[in-house]
Order: structure tokens, then C-alpha cells, then sequence
């Protein structure tokens, strides 16, 4: 009986001994831990998790206990970890544009976007890339570089790939809106620029893609089919825009909007935009005549 209580004892003894060995997070809101890293002469290591999410979980259990990752991040960073998915810190969501979990966050003292990573990592990936990030500081360079009024194309096209890279797709979007509108950038010729149109103009009512819907034809020389499929996938798609839903159900379509939206077709040369209409009536009979059989094949 001695032995065991002894074993046990060792047990738990080196258990927190490996725990204490891992990241250190402090529970401080994030203008607390920023104040404590200028204090600290540290920088803010943020890991931004959501409520269901089995990769921020196996970060948090497998890799966030080794010692390495203690190593790195205790030394030079004050580490926090917020459930951007509820309050207060949906706010922070928003702010960093997080939109996938896990999203690790590095940032100096005056709370300035330093790296950010997305998904899970091993510690010696994570480490490492973390390292590299930090020290070449591209997003920093590149929106310093952007405030002071760069908007070359070469510049805009590197600042977007970064922009994607770490999972900004509202900034990217911008940024991409800017490049394309650029009076040298033409996506007739330029597969790369047609590859972002193809990415980021989703709204029929744009310039960028009311100009390309005109050049549809020249497009299609350029890059088949693909473009026509293109053109057409957003006039379609869009008219989803105009769905009614109430308390989280749906409720069918504003018929005079959708309306207003094939003369907006109509106007601008569509084929056949009377399609997009039947359409969207025939999808709202076909889920009318589904909730209808859920009901009656309820006991």
C-alpha cells in the first residue's frame, strides 16, 4: 500500500512537472496581457479557438504541453487563449478577421499584427514557423508599405497572396477589388489577374464585373469555357441574396426584388434571365413539398 501511495505521488509529481514545462497561459484580457508585455519587454501570444473545434483541442492537449513550445512562447511572449466564438471576444473575431480554428495570433506590445498562423501545427512546425514569421514581419512590412500609398501592381499582388496566406479574406478581398481596378491591370491578357477575378467579384452589380461580362466572349478565347461558367455562376448565385428568412426559417423568396433582378439582367444582355427567376421558384416548390413531407412523417 506504502509503494502505491508512493507511486501515485511520483505520478502526479511528474505530471506537473511536464505541465509546468509547457506554455504558460495567463487569464488577463487582451489589454492586461499587452500591458504586462511592455512591462515584460515581451511580445502577445494569442491562441484563438472556437467552441467545437477538435484541432484547437489536440493543440491544447498534445502540443501546448511540451516543453519546447514552453520553451519558445514562455520566454518571450505572455500567452492567452480566448473562445473567440463567445462574449467578449467575438469582437476580437472581427477585429483579426478569424474565420478558421485554431488561429494563433503573435503580436508586440502595442498590439500590432506580427504573424498569424492558421491550424494545427506540431511544436516543432509551429516553432519554427513562428520564428521565421516574427522575424521577417511580411504583414507589418506590407501594410506600412501600403499606408504610405503603394499601389503598384506588383506590390498589391504580393500583399494579397500574404493576405491569403493567413486566412484574410475580407482584407483580401479589398485589396484585390484595388488591384483589379488598377487601369493597367487587364484580365483579358493576364491569367494571374483572371485567376483573382475569378477569386474575389461575386457581385453582378460591380463594375470589375459588369466589365467582364461585356468581354465574356474575349475571355472565353483566353481561357475556354471556364470564364462563360464564371460569368454565369454569379448572375445565378447572387439571386440567393434575395431569400426571406425568419427566426432562422426560411420563408421563400421577395419575388419583386428578384423581380427588379432580371430586368437588371435584361438591361445589361443577359441569356435568358427569366432562368434565374423559374429557378428560384422551383427550388421554393421543391422545399415547400419537403417540409410538407417532414410534417406528415411525423408521428
Amino acid at each position: 500500500m506504502r509503494k502505491r501511495l508512493i507511486l501515485l505521488a511520483m505520478t502526479a509529481i511528474s505530471t506537473l512537472a511536464a505541465v509546468a514545462q509547457g506554455v504558460t497561459f495567463v487569464d488577463k484580457q487582451l489589454d492586461e496581457a499587452l500591458a504586462l508585455a511592455k512591462k515584460e519587454g515581451k511580445m502577445v501570444f494569442v491562441d484563438c479557438y472556437g467552441t467545437y473545434c477538435p484541432p484547437c483541442k489536440k493543440m491544447l492537449v498534445e502540443e501546448f504541453p511540451k516543453k519546447e513550445m514552453g520553451d519558445y512562447l514562455n520566454a518571450g511572449f505572455i500567452s492567452v487563449k480566448y473562445n473567440l466564438d463567445k462574449e467578449p471576444y467575438k469582437e476580437l473575431a472581427k477585429r483579426w478577421e478569424v474565420s478558421m480554428y485554431p488561429t494563433f495570433v503573435f503580436l508586440n506590445s502595442d498590439g500590432e499584427l506580427l504573424y498569424r498562423m492558421v491550424g494545427f501545427r506540431e511544436a516543432d512546425k509551429f516553432i519554427a514557423e513562428a520564428k521565421q514569421g516574427i522575424a521577417d514581419n511580411t504583414i507589418g512590412k506590407l501594410e506600412k508599405q501600403y499606408e504610405g500609398g503603394d499601389r503598384s501592381y506588383g506590390f498589391l499582388m504580393t500583399y494579397l497572396k500574404e493576405l491569403e496566406r493567413m486566412k484574410k479574406r475580407t482584407a483580401a478581398s479589398k485589396i484585390a477589388h484595388e488591384m483589379l481596378s488598377l487601369p493597367t491591370t487587364d484580365i483579358t491578357t493576364d491569367k494571374e489577374a483572371f485567376g483573382v477575378f475569378c477569386s474575389y467579384i461575386d457581385n453582378p452589380y460591380d463594375e470589375l464585373f459588369l466589365k467582364a461580362h461585356k468581354q465574356v466572349e474575349t475571355l472565353v478565347a483566353a481561357y475556354g469555357e471556364q470564364a462563360r461558367e464564371k460569368i454565369d455562376r454569379v448572375w445565378m448565385d447572387y439571386a440567393g441574396h434575395f431569400g426571406l428568412v425568419e427566426n432562422g426559417e426560411f420563408k421563400g423568396y421577395d419575388w419583386d426584388k428578384v423581380k427588379e433582378y432580371v430586368a437588371f439582367m435584361r438591361q445589361h444582355g443577359t441569356k435568358n434571365p427569366e432562368k434565374v427567376e423559374k429557378t428560384l421558384r422551383n427550388s421554393w416548390k421543391q422545399y415547400q413539398e419537403f417540409m410538407e413531407k417532414q410534417k406528415q412523417e411525423k408521428p
